[in-house]
């Protein structure tokens, strides 16, 4: 209803592709929101979860058998506290490898787990390395 009164502003059809994009970009800004905690804190999980489980494993199956102590020390997390100098872990699951064997096994593990991570984004990069197609 169109008025005479100067005060008032007139009314201007809207645009709805204008709103659809306006709640477009919302929507993408929630969700990278959203998700950045989440996917944070399921990193925390995994990682301090496979910390635990590790340290508990070495701890039962050292006790259990004489020989896990040296597959043990190939392990990722006695490695880490190895090469930084770290005394924890659970009693009971031995002594850590010495500072040059973490170096070499924790460069092994970042090698191989760098190539694994490389295919698996070689393998679905959909526009190929150039971009192109």
């Amino acid at each position: 209803m169109m008025t005479n009164d100067p005060y008032r502003a007139p009314e201007v059809p809207r645009d709805p592709t204008r709103d659809a994009r306006r709640r477009d970009r919302f929507d993408e800004e929630t969700r990278a929101t959203i998700w950045l905690p989440i996917a944070i804190a399921i990193a925390l999980f995994i990682g301090l979860g496979y910390y635990f489980f590790e340290q508990l494993i070495v701890a039962l199956f050292s006790s259990l058998f004489t020989w896990f102590q040296n597959v043990a020390d190939f392990f990722l997390v006695r490695n880490i506290s190895a090469w930084t100098g770290a005394s924890g872990g659970f009693p009971g699951a031995g002594t850590l490898p010495d500072a040059t064997q973490a170096i070499i096994v924790l460069g092994l593990y970042t090698l191989i787990l760098g190539g694994v991570a490389f295919w698996l984004f070689e393998r679905r990069d959909v526009q190929g390395a150039t971009g192109g197609g």
